[in-house]
């Protein structure tokens, strides 16, 4: 998904306040509107390049890994 694709299909501004989910070492999660969905969803910030070590479609493929479970956030896009 291309930026372009990403905010024609989302309405995503992190600046809103109450969209912060939460933050951690490396990213922030925000609550966005997805459009074609027509539902709110959990979208991913990673500031991957202060972290060089860091690799998120790694991180993507190892969460496929684990068994689905309610509180365990599945990825859809990288």
């Amino acid at each position: 998904m291309t930026a372009e694709e990403f905010y024609n299909r989302f309405e995503f501004n992190p600046s809103v306040s109450g969209r912060l989910l939460g933050r951690g070492g490396f990213s922030s999660v925000h609550k966005v509107y997805d459009k074609v969905r027509k539902r709110y969803v959990a979208v991913k910030r990673s500031e991957v390049g202060v972290y060089q070590k860091f690799d998120l479609e790694r991180e993507v493929k190892l969460a496929h890994e684990i068994d689905i479970h309610p509180n365990i956030m599945r990825y859809e896009n990288v």
